[in-house]
């Protein structure tokens, strides 16, 4: 659990990273203006480590899984190598998958106005402001956003399904206690494994807070 939470907190600390410096120099420095390069390279962080958080979240219920549905076997099935495995899979999907999204945006000619109405950059706004055909894009990004967004909330809401139907099956207090634990990351994963659903921001952060209040649980319950 703890190496997943690591991969997790490298991933947030990515995308904050990526998003807060340039936020921080929009409003205190009112330097409105940002290259289009480092656009692109924003661009790329933003939305392949957001796939990463969706994958480090489908992971973690893999590995609630088989700690609940199969403890005597976890440390058998979830080896050290099988969990780097996973964390290299996960990495290689969202770079795989969101490489070519600058490269598109690269080849396409843009108007003179640009403006984009956020405080970072994203597909979607860099998009508008080409003057060129970009269904082809737009098609491409929102079918890969959709397919793995779709994929890790089913996945995810499968194995907290088998999760919900092994713990119900043997009532105990301590059986419990873990299963009121793992009911706030289920929360948190349905929010957080599906970025493209454009949840509303409060939801994300309660999500967040769930996840704080999950891990103390099962600290407490482990020790």
């Amino acid at each position: 659990m703890f190496l997943f939470l690591c991969m997790l907190s490298v991933t947030d600390l990515v995308l904050s990273t990526s998003t807060l410096p340039r936020m921080l120099c929009l409003f205190c420095l009112g330097a409105h203006d940002i290259a289009f390069d480092a656009c692109l390279a924003q661009m790329f962080f933003i939305h392949s480590f957001t796939i990463m958080e969706s994958g480090f979240f489908l992971t973690m219920a893999i590995d609630h899984y088989v700690a609940i549905c199969h403890p005597l076997h976890h440390t058998t099935i979830l080896t050290h190598t099988r969990i780097v495995i996973l964390g290299i899979i996960v990495v290689v999907r969202g770079v795989g998958f969101y490489s070519p999204h600058p490269i598109l945006l690269k080849q396409l000619s843009y108007c003179r106005t640009r403006v984009i109405a956020h405080t970072y950059c994203e597909f979607m706004a860099v998009v508008k402001l080409a003057c060129t055909d970009t269904r082809a894009t737009k098609h491409y990004s929102l079918c890969v956003s959709s397919i793995i967004g779709s994929c890790d909330a089913i996945s995810t809401a499968i194995s907290y399904a088998f999760i919900l139907r092994s713990v119900f099956q043997l009532p105990s207090e301590k059986l419990a206690l873990r299963l009121w634990a793992h009911v706030p990351l289920m929360f948190v994963s349905f929010l957080s494994s599906t970025p493209q659903l454009s949840f509303p921001c409060s939801l994300t952060v309660l999500g967040k807070m769930c996840l704080h209040i999950s891990i103390f649980l099962l600290q407490i319950h482990t020790f």
